[in-house]
């Protein structure tokens, strides 16, 4: 387990920011976007892909 990267700080970023922008009213889908950001900064990727 300790070889395992650390978390991509600039998926979660992203990841946040396009929360952002969605049409929705903010934090609306409330424990589901920290899921999204989580996932994303694991994955190193936004969109995180499920």
């Amino acid at each position: 387990m300790t070889r395992l990267p650390g978390p991509d700080e600039g998926a979660g970023s992203a990841a946040r920011s396009r929360q952002a922008e969605l049409t929705k009213p903010p934090g609306s889908l409330g424990r589901l976007e920290d899921l999204a950001v989580w996932l994303a900064r694991w994955q190193g990727r936004s969109p995180p892909s499920a």
